[in-house]
């Protein structure tokens, strides 16, 4: 219904938007910090029965932190996370707005039976393909980006249908790739929601600790964006468990995982209510899982840039982060490296120690 009134001469429209017709599919939602391990879940759960390959919803992200950020109310962005769901199901199953690069994750070439996507190029769309979508219920499969702030949201808003995998990880494993990412923020290429502070344009995440971020180096800058989340998320966490159980939300260590898949595998089976399939096993082997060191990650060239390093000696997963930490340590100020300990000291403590 739409109600109009006006006051002090301007006119306001307060139609409430809607959507009940919704298609009734899974979604699987992973997400973590830059550098977590995203990729690497979304490629194993893609082994899944009928789950998808990775895709990205930058729609979805965007107005999911501009509802954080409160310039979206929660009604409104609630339909619109409906919408943007029904849509990304509707396009996948006709590979319209896929991604056929050969090297990105994303790609749909690397999925590992591409041939369907190219089959649904020639799908004839419209009412077909909403029939195809209620009876073969395919499971989407997307890559949250520093994603808890959105839990709550997105799970109102999907209700049943949502169900999220948080990736965490070693923060000293993490630091070279988020100062990667934070240092792109000042680019053309950067595409994170900025803000001015006295004349200064800074991405969202630098609220409230302005005058700090500004004076400090990529490194430093990583440091105070992973205090920041990692002490935001793990009060989201508590929250969403006591709001929705445990049903909803399944937080996984990066490093227990990689080292012992098979007991995390059967977890997923179960949250989910998914099977693994044979390609399961092949996808764990072509990442390297399960693995001793837990860098001791496959080759890609994308790597390079966030400072992997292939190692040639052998060396335990305490040297290697004591090397991490030494490294980091040549790149930052004391105080940003106490604030980058106490984050270690609480990791270890509470999800994984070498």
């Amino acid at each position: 219904m739409q109600r109009l009134f006006r006051w002090k001469g301007v006119l306001f429209n307060t139609m409430e938007l809607s959507r009940e017709k919704c298609f009734s599919n899974q979604i699987i939602f992973v997400s973590g910090m830059n550098g977590s391990g995203k990729t690497l879940f979304s490629k194993i759960l893609s082994s899944f029965d009928r789950v998808e390959l990775m895709s990205l919803s930058v729609e979805l992200e965007m107005l999911c932190l501009f509802h954080t950020l409160k310039k979206v109310s929660k009604d409104d962005t609630e339909v619109m996370v409906r919408y943007f769901m029904d849509l990304k199901a509707y396009n996948t199953m006709m590979s319209r707005d896929l991604n056929f690069r050969l090297d990105d994750a994303t790609s749909a070439l690397n999925y590992h039976n591409p041939e369907i996507y190219l089959e649904r190029l020639a799908s004839p769309g419209g009412p077909s393909t909403e029939e195809l979508i209620e009876r073969k219920m395919p499971v989407l499969n997307i890559a949250l980006h520093n994603g808890s702030s959105y839990f709550d949201v997105i799970l109102s808003a999907l209700q049943d249908r949502a169900r999220i995998v948080e990736v965490v990880r070693h923060p000293l494993t993490m630091i070279d790739q988020q100062a990667y990412q934070l240092a792109t923020c000042s680019t053309k290429r950067g595409f994170t929601p900025c803000y001015k502070y006295n004349g200064v344009e800074l991405p969202y995440h630098a609220f409230g600790m302005e005058d700090l971020y500004i004076k400090s180096n990529d490194y430093e800058r990583a440091i105070l964006f992973s205090e920041k989340y990692i002490k935001e998320d793990n009060v989201i966490r508590r929250d969403i468990i006591s709001k929705y159980g445990n049903d909803r939300l399944l937080t996984i260590p990066f490093e227990k995982f990689v080292t012992n898949p098979e007991k995390r595998i059967r977890k997923l089976e179960l949250f989910l209510n998914l099977s693994k399939t044979s390609v399961t096993n092949s996808t764990l082997e072509e990442e390297n899982v399960p693995r001793k060191l837990i860098l001791d990650v496959p080759y890609h060239s994308s790597y390079e840039r966030y400072g992997y390093k292939e190692m040639k000696a052998k060396i335990t997963n305490r040297q290697l982060l004591d090397l991490k930490r030494s490294e980091i340590e040549s790149k930052v100020s004391g105080y940003f490296l106490d604030i980058l300990d106490k984050l270690v000291e609480d990791y270890e403590r509470y999800f994984w120690r070498p």
